[in-house]
């Protein structure tokens, strides 16, 4: 195939420049960028007019106090007095006391029931014997469990234990 071009159709120099700036697109250009300008001027109008209907409320100011005082409030104190201690620790109300058994299912047990750390095993007369023999009766071996011995801490982890607490957990486990 081949395109025959007719010499007078050609010219000398270059091509005729083309006009990027034509009436037509300059008008396109100026008609969407008016449209956009506008809209923003409505959406920025609509967000000014929430603004102080949202911003005429006057907040309650003893609201607002209370609220200032509690993200402003100390997150701990410092008692420097046995008064001061006694009134910043709750008061808890006296338990139940607990049975010999149900003490050493629930604090006890743990060491005792397998003998760890050189505890004697629940039940090994001869072990708890030894024990009561060395501590110097079964008072001593109250005032032991009391004060902790070798890994046993004092009352044997549980502060809340009482003296008849600790007596019948003795007793329930020689």
């Amino acid at each position: 195939m081949t395109i025959d071009i007719d010499p007078k159709d050609v010219r000398p120099g270059p091509p005729p420049p083309i006009d990027i700036l034509d009436k037509h697109s300059n008008r396109a250009f100026f008609i969407r960028f008016t449209l956009v300008v506008v809209l923003l001027h409505a959406v920025a109008g609509g967000l000014v007019l929430a603004s102080r209907i949202v911003g005429q409320q006057e907040p309650d100011m003893e609201q607002q106090r209370e609220l200032i005082a509690r993200r402003i409030a100390p997150v701990g104190l410092v008692a420097t007095s046995d008064q001061e201690l006694a009134a910043l620790t709750p008061v808890a109300a006296p338990a139940a006391p607990r049975s010999g058994p149900q003490v050493v299912a629930q604090v006890c047990g743990a060491c005792h029931a397998s003998g760890m750390l050189g505890a004697p095993k629940s039940h090994d007369k001869a072990a708890w014997a030894a024990r009561e023999k060395a501590a110097g009766g079964p008072d001593g071996l109250l005032k032991s469990a009391i004060r902790g011995k070798g890994q046993m801490p004092p009352k044997g982890g549980d502060p809340s234990l009482g003296e008849q607490e600790l007596r019948d957990a003795i007793a329930a486990m020689r």
